[in-house]
């Protein structure tokens, strides 16, 4: 069982550098922050493409995410840049021996068509570094030269990993106009894409992701067409041709398109055999088990390996868990799942075809247990001394103390918690005492106290809010006393 965070990213940036596809590749390194994403795993919808172009060899897999959505922002940064290119006369990406003019400028102008497939790159580009679809290694370049399909893929493409927005793509490629300000082509194809007057027509897409498991959490692609290029490819008939070039010359944005599981196909011999992950809302801590009070729901994914690094992805099929010992989870056919005591439990998913896919989850304490010191017993109450673990003072928020007259804590159950933490110097409480009055004359009662944390998560789409989310220590091992 292996479990992935909601909350926590991988947090790293790399800028491919590439002039046209079928020109040359090569990269360097840029370090920033990427953006928090909030994606829903229960709400999301499955979202499919052209693109997806599933054969025989391949299975349609899914990556949960948001597209970015800030066309014009980019857009309009793309043409300030080519504006600023002509004025100042910077090298022709077209003949560097020869300055841009104002005549050049030529605005850009947005494809909607381009955009499409900008869009579908940045989800493929989770988990694939470079100019190649998952899964192949034929180059970008070469796969549509025969348009038989309805493809707007245009002939120039650039990519950015993570990427927060549109506009911060377009942000991190323009670094690079110093490397082509001092001669280096090798270092700059980003950046003379975009002030290349013969690049008329633009899509950009960018695809951010809260899965932990994925290689990047975000990826902003450029798709460019020389004005001509898709006009004379190849195409199966004229209806396709119209098609194609009806949705290049669209220069409308894409609708907005936010919490999704975007459908892709991998080649079966890369993809790991079907495995059953976690999923959590609550604390990044430990991806190997779940702890006492955490919630989230299961899922089936497979792994897949890149040339550069290993994705989980989603499977495809719908499935339905069941587990046995719901003592120690609670498990729904949809796979929802409540941790309720330590220990093990076996799940099982099954698909439509029959397929099945076994995991154990093992449930560990958060906290470390306390441990109860000394029982005291008086005429009609009970004084309980314990102490907590001093490792676990800064996560602990408070304890709780439970007695009750029988040992599996039925009946009459009575609670009383304990602050961690002195309230007027927030010093920790070593030695805790706490008194049950009250209570039958000379009845037996059990005794147990357990740790309990509050987790504040700060999550980030736009807006900041905090979520508390509650976790536990074991309880003790039931003592009894009898009261006077």
């Amino acid at each position: 069982m292996k479990r992935i965070s909601y909350i926590s990213k991988k947090i790293f940036t790399t800028v491919i550098i590439s002039f046209l596809i079928s020109l040359f590749f090569t990269s360097v390194l840029n370090v920033s922050a990427a953006d928090n994403t909030t994606a829903d795993i229960d709400t999301a919808r499955i979202q499919y493409s052209q693109y997806t172009k599933a054969g025989n060899d391949s299975i349609e897999v899914m990556v949960l995410g948001s597209y970015m959505n800030d066309q014009k922002k980019a857009l309009d940064r793309m043409n300030e840049l080519r504006r600023e290119a002509c004025y100042y006369g910077f090298p022709d990406p077209r003949d560097p021996s020869r300055s841009l003019t104002t005549s050049d400028y030529v605005p850009i102008k947005w494809s909607k068509g381009l955009e499409e497939y900008a869009r579908f790159r940045s989800a493929e580009g989770l988990i694939e570094h470079g100019h190649t679809r998952p899964g192949t290694n034929v180059p970008i370049s070469d796969q549509y030269k025969d348009n038989n399909g309805g493809y707007v893929t245009g002939n120039g493409e650039s990519l950015c990993w993570p990427g927060k927005t549109l506009k911060g793509g377009v942000d991190e490629w323009y670094i690079e106009k110093t490397f082509w300000l001092n001669g280096n082509a090798e270092l700059s194809g980003h950046y003379t894409a975009i002030i290349n007057p013969d690049f008329v027509y633009v899509g950009v897409g960018g695809f951010n992701s809260p899965d932990y498991s994925l290689e990047y959490s975000g990826c902003v692609c450029g798709i460019f067409a020389e004005k001509g290029y898709m006009e004379n490819l190849r195409y199966s008939s004229d209806e396709v041709r119209e098609s194609v070039l009806n949705r290049l010359y669209d220069e409308s944005y894409l609708p907005d398109c936010n919490n999704v599981f975007q459908v892709i196909s991998i080649k079966k011999e890369l993809l790991g055999n079907p495995e059953i992950i976690f999923y959590n809302k609550t604390y990044d801590r430990d991806y190997n088990n779940f702890y006492l009070g955490e919630s989230g729901r299961l899922r089936v994914s497979r792994k897949y390996k890149s040339r550069t690094n290993e994705s989980n992805v989603f499977d495809l099929d719908n499935y339905s868990f069941k587990a046995v010992k719901t003592s120690v989870a609670k498990v729904t056919s949809q796979g929802l799942i409540e941790t309720k005591n330590t220990g093990s439990v076996a799940v099982t998913a099954v698909n439509g075809s029959g397929n099945i896919v076994k995991s154990n989850v093992i449930v560990k304490p958060f906290l470390k247990t306390p441990k109860i010191k000394k029982l005291k017993k008086a005429k009609k109450s009970i004084t309980v001394k314990f102490s907590g673990s001093s490792s676990d003072f800064d996560s602990t928020k408070y304890y709780e103390i439970q007695i009750a007259e029988n040992k599996k804590f039925t009946k009459k159950v009575k609670t009383k918690t304990v602050l961690a933490l002195y309230n007027w110097d927030s010093s920790p409480r070593i030695n805790n005492e706490v008194l049950f009055s009250k209570l039958k004359k000379k009845k037996t009662y059990y005794v147990r106290v357990r740790a309990v944390s509050k987790v504040v998560i700060s999550i980030s789409n736009n807006k900041s809010y905090n979520n508390n989310y509650t976790l536990y220590s074991g309880w003790t091992k039931p003592k009894k006393i009898k009261t006077k």
